[in-house]
């Protein structure tokens, strides 16, 4: 799910399900001769997202004073997400059936589909009506969340709230909020289905859904600090900017440079308490507290914390700076020790490679360039913003030493370039014209290999298993497998094989004061990359002396994950 923070915009998606007037016998809507027409009406169905609502007893005062800001967190649903729909008959006399029970309906990303084989129609019995209920995440398991029977008498005043109450009253927010799929996984909504005429001078209906949040939203401001500086790659000036680490303890989602929101456990009779804290610009911890009032469904608590103002600062970043969870910076002139212990938990890597670096011959290399095999081209292609820096993580991707490979000979270059890719035309054609000794797609290649290739790649498998188990924050690659350009910036500092300006001396001192590991003297670290010439080699560095070669695939080394940002 995506969040849409346009002040005014709300997210009407068309789901359009064009209902036939045959139905198998279990799903049956077809109305008896005194049921009313016997014609299956088609029906377009619509979901927007109705918004948080302000308090309206703002706590510390708080409660924004702008429109705009009220109209700042609705909800724009996007591929994947999915809806849970019930359908109930209800006949003159209030007797209900089932038609639907928990029906999923998953967005593609343009309108939402119906299971396979599922059609609908929609002929309400004479004297009744067909009630639609939808609720937002999709939950497989709904026992207990639903009963026919907790409907309010005379079904044209029933609401979702109460058809979902049992569900309301059990859900539970994510205790981590930190990434984005675990804020929306806890954003529960509901909404009763409208049923109307289309007024375009088409036949059927519009069943709409204007969804509503069922949980309070914690929206936290923070002062910040926003870094700004001029870059020029390839000849092209480009402005850049990243901001400072603020370190957060509530566990909420980063929706902007300084602003953060939590869903919160709804409690019908009591008010919650929220205590936080953050570091400031100068590393300082700082606390603050504030209500969320009771029986708020829906409605947001804006808390601005220590002014929550935005400072802009003129610095470019640099190699041996500090890259956090949050995905925020910490300058390397603010660590002259060791990391406060609480804030190296937060610390994923450190910086090592910012700006173009120079070849032997002259020539410049950087990541970015989308010209034929000078960058990473499917590296811009999945994230495009990451053209700030590239970071190495703390701590190796695996304890112990892995082979590279511990029985293919073949170089992956030549295997993907006779692989079909059928379905997966574009993405071939990205790794083929982008630099081989890249890692971004030489760890796509790798990965591919593997999976389609049945060739083992134990050092890829350590570098997956550590992403798995070391999540990265939103606007970054992830983790990948550094290739040989990454692997000769970690060390030498520059791609210039006359030159050493030991890059290694400053990551080393960088993984002391944030708690990482040093890079081992008694072995070398593979890259992803290896080339057609030498099918049964692959590039590694020796981190004690700066050198790079090339070495037996079945040889072990160990693995160090990076990403770009």
């Amino acid at each position: 799910m995506k969040l849409n923070n346009h002040p005014f915009r709300t997210a009407a998606l068309l789901l359009l399900v064009m209902l036939a007037a045959a139905c198998t016998k279990e799903d049956d809507f077809t109305a008896s001769p005194d049921e009313g027409t016997a014609n299956a009406a088609p029906l377009t169905i619509t979901v927007t997202d109705g918004a948080y609502a302000p308090t309206e007893t703002p706590d510390n005062d708080n409660t924004p004073d702008t429109r705009a800001v009220e109209r700042g967190y609705g909800t724009e649903f996007t591929k994947g997400d999915r809806i849970g729909l019930y359908v109930v008959k209800q006949d003159a006399s209030e007797n209900r059936e089932f038609l639907y029970q928990n029906l999923c309906l998953t967005h593609d990303g343009t309108g939402w589909m119906l299971p396979d084989g599922t059609e609908l129609t929609h002929q309400p019995p004479a004297g009744g009506e067909i009630l639609y209920f939808a609720y937002y995440p999709y939950q497989d398991n709904m026992e207990g969340n639903v009963d026919i029977n907790d409907l309010n008498p005379n079904g044209q005043g029933a609401e979702a709230r109460r058809f979902f109450f049992r569900l309301i009253e059990r859900w539970q927010p994510a205790d981590d909020q930190s990434t984005y799929e675990a804020y929306t996984a806890s954003d529960l909504m509901v909404a009763r289905g409208e049923v109307a005429k289309r007024t375009d001078g088409t036949d059927g209906s519009v069943l709409s859904f204007t969804m509503k949040h069922q949980m309070p939203l914690a929206v936290f401001r923070l002062p910040t600090t926003k870094y700004t500086y001029s870059e020029t790659i390839d000849g092209k000036p480009t402005e850049k900017s990243y901001r400072l680490y603020s370190g957060l303890d509530a566990k909420a989602w980063l929706a902007d440079d300084n602003t953060y929101r939590r869903i919160i456990k709804w409690y019908m009779a009591n008010n919650i308490g929220i205590e936080a804290s953050y570091y400031n610009s100068s590393l300082e911890r700082r606390s603050f507290s504030g209500t969320i009032k009771a029986d708020s469904p829906g409605k947001y608590f804006l808390f601005t914390v220590d002014g929550g103002e935005e400072t802009v600062v003129d610095r470019s970043l640099r190699e041996g700076d500090f890259y956090m969870r949050d995905g925020g910076i910490i300058p390397q002139e603010k660590v002259t020790d060791n990391m406060p212990a609480d804030v190296k938990k937060d610390c994923l890597g450190v910086v090592f490679w910012v700006g173009e670096k120079l070849f032997a011959d002259g020539q410049i290399s950087h990541w970015t360039r989308t010209d034929y095999v000078k960058g990473d081209n499917l590296l811009m292609h999945d994230h495009p913003g990451c053209t700030h820096g590239l970071v190495v993580a703390l701590k190796d991707a695996a304890v112990d030493k892995k082979p590279w490979s511990s029985s293919s000979t073949v170089a992956t270059y030549t295997w993907l370039k006779t692989y079909s890719a059928t379905g997966q035309e574009t993405e071939k054609g990205l790794m083929l014209s982008s630099d081989p000794q890249y890692g971004y797609n030489a760890s796509r290649r790798l990965q591919w290999f593997r999976d389609y290739g049945s060739h083992p790649t134990e050092a890829y498998n350590a570098i997956e298993a550590f992403a798995k188990a070391n999540p990265t924050p939103a606007g970054c690659s992830g983790w990948y497998f550094p290739g040989d350009n990454e692997t000769t910036v970690m060390a030498r500092g520059t791609l210039d094989y006359t030159k050493d300006l030991n890059m290694t001396k400053t990551l080393n001192e960088q993984f002391d004061k944030a708690g990482g590991n040093r890079f081992k003297t008694d072995g070398f670290y593979w890259s992803s990359s290896d080339i057609d010439l030498f099918p049964k080699n692959s590039f590694y560095v020796n981190f004690s002396n700066n050198s790079r070669t090339m070495e037996s695939k079945q040889t072990n080394c160990y693995v160090r994950a990076v990403l770009a940002f």
